[in-house]
């Protein structure tokens, strides 16, 4: 059962240079993430050739087909309709046409092939335009296989003009046609970690001094982590077991409608210019197994950056979650540490049992290469991402009623109510989780029981 990785656009790629060094470094068994020489069950697509060619030099030459690195000049503009539907005179099929051909080239080399796996940032164009018209096409030739996406949202600040039309786009094909949506908040992820960092440079130097400064490339390493955790070949008392999408989809989307998940993973990468004496008190250096932080401390650092919370201060309901434990060897994870898990979980609305639990018990699984032998990995179905749909499609919705930088999308094809009809898409998804959150809220004591 092997899942093949489609990365697409700048961030999309700078991932899989970090997630595909760290499988290459954990050399797990090649029929999984890796074809039988060794190469890549991945396909990386770009429409500007800096960030692919410097993944694969991070990766190896030798551990990507050439056919399955593709790139495209010209860019996209940072623009859905221009990545969506190509650039210029021409109808822009060559890089979406090359990149499907390699796809099913990956396939057909799988002995069975167990679904898609697409990661791509949802605020620029060549990510969310390109990646968009990827999924759809995906899904048409590959129907009966589970679909499942990394997505990196924009700042809520907005780094670019068109990053709420974009995200807005992107979010209501994810809606569409994939089974399973990863959505990861680079603000989130950047306060995380900057705590992260605060810590670590407050222990190491005992003073107050400015913590070092976290880039993109700290964002990328935490999102390979977090994306090993999940999808990296898992052990017990059957063997190994590979990533499978489909039990994903059945433990944590219990309906079509909500498939928008969290992921968190624990113990985060450490912050970049950490000292020795930091990086060797930091629960993600240990240099032996018995040395490995106790599941207490890895739960409890796990909850530091779980939000309690959404953005409107209203608590955050969890539909269901799964944990993956990696190197639990002799000593998993007891009732304490479940019942902790549960507790921040909450109770759910559509199930009695919050939290399903997987286990890994050999410490090879839990990425020893970056001194990690114990791991703690969450993935979760949480309504708080009702309030962040809603804030990118008001956004979207007030530069959409000023026609601001409609015509940006309107010379591809693009036209206003073709927008308006996809951020209504985006906001009835927002709409079923505030009604599943408010559901729980009404009623706490007969669905908690």
């Amino acid at each position: 059962m092997s899942t093949v990785f489609l990365h697409v656009g700048q961030a999309g790629n700078e991932v899989a240079a970090a997630f595909w060094k760290l499988a290459a470094a954990e050399k797990p068994p090649q029929r999984y993430l890796f074809d039988a020489r060794g190469r890549c069950r991945a396909v990386l697509v770009d429409t500007e050739a800096k960030v692919v060619r410097g993944a694969v030099a991070s990766v190896g030459a030798d551990r990507l087909h050439p056919r399955c690195a593709l790139v495209e000049q010209g860019g996209r503009g940072n623009n859905w309709a221009m990545g969506y539907h190509g650039a210029g005179d021409a109808p822009g099929r060559g890089v979406a046409d090359a990149a499907m051909e390699a796809v099913r080239w990956q396939v057909e080399g799988c002995d069975w092939f167990a679904g898609l796996t697409l990661c791509h940032s949802i605020g620029g164009g060549t990510g969310a335009g390109l990646g968009s018209l990827l999924l759809q096409e995906a899904r048409d030739a590959y129907p009966s296989q589970y679909l499942t996406a990394a997505s990196l949202s924009p700042f809520a600040a907005g780094e670019l003009p068109l990053g709420f039309y974009n995200a807005t786009l992107a979010l209501s094909f994810l809606q569409e046609y994939s089974d399973a949506v990863l959505l990861f908040d680079n603000a989130a992820m950047l306060n995380q970690l900057a705590a992260v960092a605060a810590t670590a440079s407050h222990a190491s130097s005992h003073s107050s001094r400015a913590p070092p400064r976290l880039c993109m490339r700290t964002l990328d390493e935490y999102v390979a982590r977090a994306l090993a955790g999940l999808v990296f070949p898992t052990d017990g008392a059957a063997g190994r077991r590979p990533f499978d999408a489909g039990e994903l989809v059945s433990s944590v989307c219990p309906m079509p409608s909500a498939k928008f998940l969290r992921l968190h993973s624990s113990p985060p990468p450490p912050p970049p210019s950490t000292s020795s004496t930091a990086s060797s008190s930091a629960p993600s250096s240990s240099s032996s197994a018995s040395r490995a932080p106790s599941w207490e401390t890895i739960v409890a650092d796990c909850a530091s950056r779980l939000p309690r919370y959404d953005l409107y201060h209203k608590p955050v309901v969890s539909l269901s979650s799964v944990a993956i434990a990696r190197g639990t060897g002799a000593e998993p994870p007891d009732a304490r540490v479940r019942e902790r898990v549960a507790a921040l979980m909450g109770p759910s609305p559509v199930t009695s049992s919050s939290v399903d639990w997987k286990l890994s018990s050999s410490v090879q699984t839990a990425l020893p290469s970056v001194g990690m032998h114990r791991s703690l990995t969450v993935a979760s179905n949480r309504c708080c991402v009702a309030a962040q749909m809603e804030q990118l499609v008001l956004r979207a919705q007030l530069q959409l009623s000023e026609r601001a930088y409609l015509h940006h999308y309107e010379r591809y094809g693009v036209s206003s109510d073709y927008i308006s009809s996809r951020l209504e898409l985006v906001r009835q998804v927002g709409d079923d989780y505030a009604a599943m959150s408010s559901a729980v809220a009404r009623k706490p004591s007969r669905l908690a029981s």
